[in-house]
């Protein structure tokens, strides 16, 4: 009798640490901040976007700022922040409209319109984007079918989350 006492009390015990790990893992999880993973994603879009940016606009701004094209992709991947600082400056929004067909074999059309920082000057730009440089956000719409009609996205050199914390 008394043995069967002690494997039920083992098992009791064995049975209240495994509810207590579950609830401890599950109090971790509601604890952990959903913003997490969805500014990873934002940060991803936001290289991904700045990459499809430099495309079409690299040269100009590069000249305007006394840079370099591959000066300002650096930038933009996470490096040197004057300059991306210098180039937030100068263009301000940028907004992408990509075309309702894209497909991994043919790329996307890419509408870059600029809403440059002084307020008075805007340009467009076309650009064929080659699948590898749009968004992953793009590409699930483009693949799942749900692209139907034109995505749009905005960019800014430094993006707001960045510009907040500084």
């Amino acid at each position: 009798m008394r043995r069967d006492g002690t494997v039920f009390t083992i098992w009791l015990v064995v049975g209240v640490a495994a509810v207590a790990v579950v609830l401890v893992l599950a109090t971790r999880r509601r604890s952990t901040p959903a913003a997490g993973p969805a500014v990873d994603r934002q940060s991803r879009t936001h290289r991904e976007m700045g990459e499809l940016v430099l495309t079409a606009y690299a040269n100009e701004w590069a000249t305007r700022l006394a840079s370099t094209p591959e000066d300002l992709a650096r930038a933009v991947r996470g490096g040197d922040p004057d300059l991306l600082a210098a180039l937030d400056g100068l263009v301000g929004q940028v907004t992408v409209a990509f075309g309702a067909d894209g497909s991994p074999r043919t790329g996307v059309t890419a509408t870059v319109t600029v809403a440059y920082s002084d307020g008075k000057r805007r340009s467009t730009a076309q650009v064929q984007a080659p699948w590898d440089l749009v968004p992953s956000q793009a590409r699930a719409a483009y693949l799942s079918g749900s692209a139907q009609q034109p995505l749009r996205f905005t960019w800014r050199a430094v993006p707001p989350a960045t510009a907040a914390q500084n």
